[in-house]
């Protein structure tokens, strides 16, 4: 369906490879607004270019990082600035886990920096979002029938 996504604004981590840039085209290519981001700059921009190899728009920020809570609320802050809006956020960015077991897992050298890569890529990104989020649902709540 060609344009589901016109009108949105798409906000993409790990834009640069894997499930983030297969989100990012497929979104753009449904006519959303994306504003995707990476760490690795290189891969943002070869993103970019597969867009527009394609006939898609994209707009990449990089390098960003999403385990940096001024990383992440810059990066929601540039894109609400420039459109107004945040509609879609799909967190796709991860960094490499530390493999081990867990009794094999040393806290601070391995066990930190993984939580960060799998709980904070997630959690800063949201939180950064949903501030342009609450004044959109408190308009909608207060204009709906109780």
């Amino acid at each position: 369906m060609t344009g589901r996504l016109s009108g949105k604004v798409a906000l993409v981590t790990g834009a640069g490879a894997g499930i983030g840039q297969g989100c990012t085209l497929l979104f753009a290519e449904q006519g959303a607004t994306v504003v995707g981001c990476d760490i690795d700059a290189a891969a943002a921009e070869r993103t970019r270019e597969e867009a527009a190899d394609r006939g898609l728009s994209v707009e990449m920020l990089a390098p960003f990082d999403m385990t940096d809570p001024a990383h992440a609320r810059r990066y929601a802050d540039e894109a609400y600035e420039r459109h107004g809006r945040i509609d879609v956020l799909v967190t796709a960015g991860a960094i490499a886990p530390h493999m081990a077991t867990t009794a094999e897992m040393d806290f601070g050298a391995q066990g930190t920096p993984t939580i960060r890569a799998e709980v904070d890529v997630v959690f800063l990104p949201v939180r950064a979002a949903w501030r342009t989020w609450r004044p959109r649902a408190a308009a909608r709540s207060s204009a709906s029938p109780r």
